[in-house]
This record gives structure tokens, C-alpha cells and sequence, in this order.
């Protein structure tokens, strides 16, 4: 099961987008925070995200903690690890790349307050017979400033989970739990010695189920997210220098952040050799599972809307940082996913497609669609270890990662 990847992607399209911009005032308002792109290893980003049912690997923990005690195919002994790293340097014309999905970043008439946009995945997880125990993270930053060379403030949005899961009944049912942690920090770029400092900070549990009959080619996965809310982090002791920081880029102080709930089904079927995932006592017919087959999966995400507590107007973080006014929208967002992944040429190739819908979170900026597209390319044996270089797209629009990834081949 020993993995990793190193994943380096760059985002470059922008277009042009219309919309007055309005400050908000100061504390009148909470920052949501949610996910839009998906943001992942070369595997799960070619599959379109639609990874709930596949579950597998430490970077599966992100989208289902029953992740921890699912095992590859090829895990064969008493207790096996297996760990992730991918880096991202997401870059885009300008600074221009709309990343949040909310049409603000594509505009020709002014230039945007983020340059430098940069994502961390990180994660280490161990199986124990039919137990299994992680700890992921995955942190995006971005550099906020008038040009993309005075960027006084780097912020990080940043979400940690630490779980297990267990399997039952012969591995046809796991259930993992993870302890979901969402933080917003700053830092101040100018200042060598600085440290970074946390403006809001909150956690929530999630639960994920994962389902493989045993006879059956088939994985069905469900999790459930519960939201996080945090009126400020109140472990920092360093008000003063938060409220220092935000007026540096002029920005007005948020009452609260808000990550929404979630809800997301799964539905995988494979066709052809795959052969058991793991049964002790029983080796795998490795020849057999390394034969031709084909794995199509499907996602859907439902997301509610964001509604603060207090009757607050609830905005995203690139409205806030832009010093936009932006509606929110007012029902639950879905978005479907779906992808497939073949070993087309046995023992040397496998290559993925999906596809993914970005709904809005706004009104008045549409959802968008995303390609996806990806291989992994077996190279040789070095240090007793099979290497594989693998590359994958995703395109939207005003959207575009491309990344290039080095890793173990099983």
C-alpha cells in the first residue's frame, strides 16, 4: 500500500465577468467556507471526484472515513500503511483563475486581490487487521494585496481529519468515523518572525459507511458531514494582530465562519478481474487481477445552504476578500459526479475520464461543468519499488488544473 504522489498543476483560463463591487460592513456578515473544484490526487481528481464507493488509499479519507479500513487489492499481509503527499501550485493568468467559482476573479476592469493560490495534501493512515487509523490534512493558501508583488497577508483555509474505521462481516461492510477540523488563518508576509494567526477555527464529526458484498462487483458508500461553525478562535490570544492584519488589505472584520453540512452517496461496479480485496489467510490471484478491467463510479453531493444563526448575510471568502456583494443561494446545492478507470493495457497503462458538476453558491453566477481526464504510465523498478508516472486535466470554465504525478505502481 506504500504510495505517494507529488502533484504539480497549474490553472490557467480566465474570461470576463461583469458585477459592481460593494464593501461589507465591518462584522456584518460571516465567511462560509465549501469546496468547489475538486482538489485531490491525480486518481480521484481523473475520476471526477466521484470517489465515495472507491474509498481507497489515505487520500480516500477526504471523501469517506471508511477509507482507513478499505484495502488496494494488492494488500496482502496482517497490517499494511500507506501514506499521501501532493503538492499544488495553482497559478493562473493574472491571478485571474476563478477559482470560488463566483465570476469576480475573470473580470477585465480590475485585478484581483489574490495571486499565488497554493494547496497541501498530506496523510498517513495504518490497517490493523479490521482496523484501520488516520490523520489527513488538506490546506489551500492564497497571497491577498493590491499586485502580485506587494502581497502584504497570506491566508490558509485549511481542513484536518483524524478517524478509524473498522470492517465487519468478512470486510462486505466498514464504518469509519473522522473528527472534521476547519481553520482560516493569516499570516503577515512582511514579517519574518511572524507567525500565522487564526482568525476562526471549528470542528464537527463525520460519519462514512462503506458496502462490498462479497459476491457482487459492487461498492456502495454513504457519508454524512456536520457543519462547523466558529465565531472566532479564542485559543489564539492575538486579537490585536488579526485586527492589525485586516486593515494592512483594508478588509473588514467577519463576525463568524461557517462550513456547511453534507451528505453524499456512492455507486461503483467493476467489470472484469479485479479479483478480493483482502482475506486473511488467502493470497490474491495476482496474474488474475492484473488482467483487463474496467471500474465506473458515480457521486452525488448534496450540499444545504449556509444560514448564520443570527440572521447575518453569509458570503464566501473570495467575495469577502474582493469586497463583493454577493446573494448566497437560497436552497440546497447537488452535485453529481461520475468517472471511469481502465487497465487498457495490462501491467503498463491505466487511464481514467469523469466528469463533475460545480453548482453555484451564488445567484447570478451559473454552475459549471468540469472534464476530467488522466493515465498512469509504469516506468521501471528502482529500490526495490516499482515507479509509475501519472498525469491528469480537469477543465472548466475559467477553470483549468493540469498536474503531473510520480509515484509507486501496484
Amino acid at each position: 500500500m506504500r504510495r505517494t504522489s507529488l502533484a504539480l498543476a497549474a490553472l490557467i483560463l480566465a474570461t470576463p465577468a461583469t458585477g459592481a463591487a460593494k464593501r461589507p460592513e465591518a462584522k456584518s456578515f460571516a465567511i462560509e467556507l465549501t469546496q468547489g473544484p475538486v482538489v485531490g490526487s491525480v486518481r480521484v481528481v481523473g475520476l471526477g471526484g466521484a470517489y465515495v464507493a472507491v474509498a481507497e488509499g489515505t487520500d480516500g479519507v477526504l471523501y469517506n472515513p471508511a477509507a482507513l479500513a478499505n484495502r488496494y487489492r494488492y494488500s496482502r499481509d496482517y497490517w499494511d500503511w500507506d501514506f499521501s503527499f501532493d503538492f499544488l501550485n495553482l497559478v493562473g493568468e493574472d491571478a485571474n483563475t476563478d477559482f470560488f467559482n463566483d465570476g469576480l476573479s475573470r473580470r477585465e476592469a480590475e485585478k484581483t486581490s489574490f495571486s499565488k493560490f497554493t494547496a497541501l495534501i498530506l496523510g498517513l493512515s495504518f490497517i490493523i487487521d479490521d482496523l484501520g487509523v488516520g490523520v489527513i490534512a488538506r490546506g489551500q493558501q492564497f497571497e491577498v494585496g493590491e499586485s502580485a508583488t506587494e502581497n502584504p497577508v497570506r491566508m490558509s483555509a485549511t481542513e484536518f481529519k483524524i478517524g478509524l474505521a473498522t470492517s465487519l462481516f468478512d470486510e462486505e461492510l466498514i464504518i469509519g468515523a473522522t473528527a472534521r477540523g476547519a481553520s482560516l488563518q493569516m499570516e503577515d508576509l512582511a514579517d519574518p518572525a511572524g507567525e500565522p494567526v487564526a482568525v476562526f477555527s471549528g470542528g464537527t464529526v463525520e460519519l462514512g459507511l462503506l458496502w462490498k458484498p462479497a459476491h457482487l462487483p459492487l461498492r456502495v458508500g454513504v457519508v454524512g458531514r456536520g457543519p462547523v461553525r466558529s465565531d472566532r478562535d479564542a485559543t489564539s490570544g492575538k486579537e490585536e494582530d488579526v485586527e492589525r492584519l485586516l486593515l494592512d488589505i483594508d478588509l473588514p472584520r467577519p463576525a463568524r465562519m461557517l462550513v456547511p453540512s453534507e451528505l453524499s452517496f456512492g455507486l461503483a461496479w467493476a467489470f472484469g478481474p479485479l479479483g478480493p480485496v483482502f482475506n486473511e489467510g488467502r493470497l490474491i490471484q495476482t496474474e488474475r487481477a492484473w488482467g483487463r478491467w474496467l471500474l465506473a463510479t458515480s457521486d452525488l453531493v448534496i450540499t444545504p445552504a449556509v444560514e448564520d444563526p443570527d440572521g447575518l448575510r453569509v458570503i464566501g471568502l473570495s467575495a469577502w476578500v474582493q469586497r463583493a456583494d454577493l446573494e448566497p443561494v437560497s436552497g440546497a446545492t447537488v452535485s453529481p459526479r461520475g468517472g471511469v478507470e481502465a487497465n487498457v493495457c495490462p501491467r503498463r497503462i491505466r487511464a481514467r475520464a469523469g466528469t463533475y458538476w460545480e453548482p453555484a453558491r451564488y445567484e447570478g453566477v451559473d454552475g459549471r461543468i468540469h472534464g476530467t481526464a488522466g493515465f498512469d504510465l509504469r516506468l521501471f523498478e528502482l529500490f526495490e519499488s516499482m515507479w509509475r508516472l501519472s498525469t491528469v486535466i480537469d477543465a472548466a470554465d475559467g477553470y483549468t488544473n493540469w498536474a503531473l504525478s510520480l509515484g509507486f505502481w501496484h
